[in-house]
């Protein structure tokens, strides 16, 4: 029993059936079948291919119309068979289903089709589910195909292309929402600005133009046909458009109901139209927002070069890691001459880029888009890359479009953005071996670099060369001008070549000591150390520590042994290995010149404090006081510790200082309440009471020395100039207070004779009543008022007049606000009043 998939074909609009048959030349559908898991996602069912009848042998009469090529697959249908036979604008396609192309399935097939003709090649938009088969015994022939059942589906043909063979921009935009295939819509594109040119081309592309080019392929004739009056023939339709437009018609009229459906025709042609452009113009923009940035990655002169440490480590722990080295005149990595290296530079293509930001809105311009793309992570990006492949958007067999794989892409995207921040540099423009190894490494297809890099290192000193250069962060010795790696690899590296990072790190400490003194002998009396040749980041430190440091960091940057002083044997008691301590550790240098003994719980010894601080920094006074108040504050907050348990006194003893307690007083001066609260969230909470009880006792205090008031606690607090002890208003309040008595040790007596107050009182009023507020001393009245308020004063009681009048100025308002509003309505006078003063003064 074999299967077929039944297809009807028709045009996307009625014309004749002669006409139809140039549809049909050069027609290919090809039908896949999609599954929903899988790889490759989907299979090739089958093809069917029209090929036109054979002509008859030369003196042979010919058959008749209808007699279809023996060999077709696709078949016109004719009607009244016979001599007489009529072309009509319907014909059927059969494809065979293989059994190879068996797989599970709900229902029937998921068919996707591919359509070409004349060269042309188009991808139909829709997916059909289910689709129903036909099975038979036996393959049906060309004559039956008109009669198979039941029919798979139908599907419309665009029209063949004009006969002067123009222009045709042709792109599917997918109804889903999701972008078109890139492909496709590049040549779409540079179809129309072949005809259209911009100035700048697509790399200059506004959003403006990249609409006006979405508007132009949308409304493709061929695919888009304008709706038409109803006729056979021009004149039947035009003679139809005159009578659906002259006279008044009534509504049930057919010329009426005719030109209501043509108008909602044009309508529909119009708004889908349109919409679909506007659509496209999004994806337009990204294509040429694409080829910017493909044009900006070939101009790139830089590259973040990221690159493992030990290439043959395995890749566990921290021995693993990778080093960035900026490459310079990234441009330059082509050599000259032939063979030409293909792909030797970071030119990444504009279908990755449209892969990365067809979704983006035209509002992202070129610039950002670049910026994301380039600063993602790699992982990400090949992540992206590789779905943006899958579903058809980008095709990464086709090296026009992609000549580098997707991992490449990544990887050279990466590198782009990786330029920022602090990284040595390398010219690649001139003759080292790392040119060779940058051009190998782009040149290198596979997603695992890994192998790429393990490979490398047996292959020159290219590897080696990122690995010095990364390590000294290209210094150059100041007194001979030689590039620190380059003396590192005369003395240090004397083994046969070629040599390798691992060798390299193999070097003992004092392999790197021997290498920055003069002579390298650590017995010699007159041995000192090449500063020159220590680079700035060991700065700061006297020379030997500036030593220690390189040291510490060749060790940091290859991860292979302790940052100081010796490893222990972790056979020798059974613990694991562990960091020694660092040999310019200040603390460590306390702890070994106080002696063995020194155990911070138990306390300090005042008469060994002294002379160990001294060790550590004999001529710095300062640094004295800060590691003094370091040790210190050790000693009290182990001390506090000592109660808990072992495996957490160290944490315990973090979390105090965490939040800011040194000494038990600290400690001793909270409540139980207090304290837990403070330690909420840390380690040292679940054991707050325990270190509360430890803290428990009253603070000593020396009573033989002066004791400021604020023992470094309070907040320094500056108060408002009315409230301020030095302000206006004491000043006032002391001065009132002066008297005929008063002298410079007794400014105010106790029993003065008669104060300045009073006397002010009996001529200006009662001043020393003023309230101490800020309106008083900082809203400015009005001179009148004073006079007023003083003559409205004597108005109310004239017999009984004692003084002038003094008032508290409102709080409600101060400053200007407050001098306008009393420019305009004083505030302790009224009209009422200011009549009778007018009275009185008659």
């Amino acid at each position: 029993m074999a299967t077929f998939i039944i297809i009807r074909l028709h045009p996307v609009v009625p014309v004749n059936g002669s006409d139809f048959t140039a549809y049909l030349d050069g027609l290919t559908i090809t039908a896949f079948d999609l599954r929903s898991e899988g790889n490759p996602p989907e299979t090739q069912i089958g093809t069917a291919r029209y090929l036109a009848p054979t002509p008859p042998a030369p003196g042979q009469p010919p058959p008749p119309p209808e007699t279809p090529n023996p060999n077709t697959t696709i078949v016109q249908h004719f009607v009244d068979p016979g001599p007489l036979a009529l072309p009509t604008a319907v014909a059927t396609a059969v494809i065979e289903v293989p059994p190879t192309a068996a797989h599970p399935e709900y229902g029937s097939s998921d068919v996707r089709l591919e359509i070409t003709r004349g060269g042309e090649t188009f991808t139909h938009p829709q997916v059909y589910y289910n689709v129903p088969h036909l099975d038979q015994a036996g393959t049906p022939g060309p004559d039956d195909y008109r009669t198979l059942e039941p029919t798979s589906l139908y599907l419309s043909l665009p029209a063949p292309p004009p006969p002067n063979n123009g222009p045709n921009a042709r792109v599917e935009v997918p109804t889903d929402g999701t972008p078109p295939a890139y492909a496709p819509l590049r040549a779409a594109i540079d179809t129309v600005l072949g005809e259209e040119p911009i100035v700048g081309g697509l790399t200059q592309l506004t959003v403006g133009q990249a609409r006006h080019i979405a508007h132009e392929i949308v409304a493709n004739q061929r695919y888009r046909p304008l709706p038409l009056p109803e006729g056979n023939s021009h004149a039947d339709q035009i003679s139809k458009l005159e009578a659906m437009y002259t006279g008044r018609k009534d509504s049930d009229d057919d010329n009426e109901q005719a030109r209501r459906q043509f108008e909602a025709g044009l309508l529909a042609h119009y708004s889908t139209g349109d919409a679909e452009a506007e659509r496209l113009t999004g994806f337009v923009y990204a294509v040429g927002a694409a080829a910017a940035a493909e044009e900006s990655s070939r101009a790139a002169g830089q590259a973040g070069l990221l690159f493992p440490v030990l290439p043959t480590a395995p890749a566990t722990g921290a021995r693993f890691q990778q080093i960035r080295v900026v490459v310079e005149n990234a441009r330059g990595v082509e050599a000259p001459g032939p063979p030409p290296v293909v792909n030797a530079d970071f030119t990444v293509p504009a279908a990755y880029f449209y892969a990365l930001g067809a979704n983006l809105s035209p509002a992202v311009s070129g610039e950002q888009r670049y910026t994301v793309a380039t600063y993602e992570e790699e992982q990400r990006l090949t992540t992206a890359l590789q779905a943006a492949a899958d579903t058809g958007m980008i095709d990464t067999d086709v090296p026009a479009s992609v000549p580098i794989s997707i991992a490449q892409a990544a990887r050279r995207l990466r590198a782009l953005g990786a330029v920022q921040g602090n990284a040595p540099h390398v010219d690649l423009g001139t003759t080292s071996p790392v040119r060779g190894l940058v051009r190998r490494w782009l040149a290198h297809p596979p997603e695992d670099i890994q192998a790429f890099w393990q490979a490398e290192t047996n292959a020159g000193d290219g590897h080696l060369d990122l690995v010095l250069l990364a390590l000294t962060e290209g210094h150059v010795d100041t007194d001979t001008g030689q590039a620190l790696s380059q003396l590192i690899r005369d003395e240090l590296l004397t083994g046969p070549a070629p040599h390798t990072a691992e060798e390299l790190a193999a070097k003992s400490a004092a392999d790197w000591s021997d290498f920055f003194h003069d002579p390298p002998n650590p017995a010699a009396p007159d041995r000192t150390v090449l500063v020159s040749r220590l680079p700035a980041f060991t700065l700061p430190g006297g020379d030997e520590e500036r030593v220690a440091a390189f040291i510490r960091h060749v060790q940091g940057f290859f991860v292979a042994g302790p940052l100081g002083g010796e490893d222990p044997d972790p056979a020798a008691d059974g613990t694991p290995p562990r960091f020694g301590s660092g040999s310019s550790d200040p603390i460590a240098a306390f702890a070994r010149a106080y002696g063995d003994d020194l155990d911070f719980a138990v306390g300090l010894d005042d008469g060994r404090v002294g002379p160990a601080l001294v060790a550590v920094f004999p001529d710095d006074p300062e640094a004295r006081a800060w590691l003094e108040q370091s040790v210190r504050a050790i000693a009290s907050l182990a001390g506090l510790a000592g109660p808990v348990p072992e495996e957490l006194r160290f944490s315990v003893i973090e979390a105090l200082y965490a939040r800011g307690f040194t000494t038990a007083d600290q400690v001793n001066a909270l409540s139980l309440e207090d304290f837990r609260f403070a330690l909420a969230g840390t380690v040292a909470h679940a054991h707050a009471d325990l270190l509360h009880s430890g803290a428990d006792r009253p603070p000593e205090v020396d009573t033989s020395a002066f004791r400021p008031v604020n023992d470094g606690c309070l907040v320094n607090c500056v108060p408002p100039p009315h409230l301020s002890r030095l302000g206006r208003f004491t000043y006032l309040q002391q001065l009132l207070r002066l008297s005929p008595g008063s002298t410079c040790e007794a400014p105010t007596p106790d029993d003065p004779e008669r104060t300045l107050a009073v006397a002010v009182r009996e001529r200006r009023g009662p001043v020393d009543g003023l309230r101490v507020t800020r309106a008083n001393l900082e809203t400015p009245v009005p001179l009148v008022d004073h006079v007023n308020e003083s003559l409205a004063h004597i108005a109310r009681d004239p017999a009984g007049f004692t003084g002038g009048a003094v008032f508290d100025t409102g709080e409600t308002a101060v400053g200007e606000e407050a001098a306008r509003l009393l420019d305009a309505m004083p505030e302790h006078s009224t009209a009422h009043r200011l009549r009778r003063v007018r009275r009185a003064a008659r």
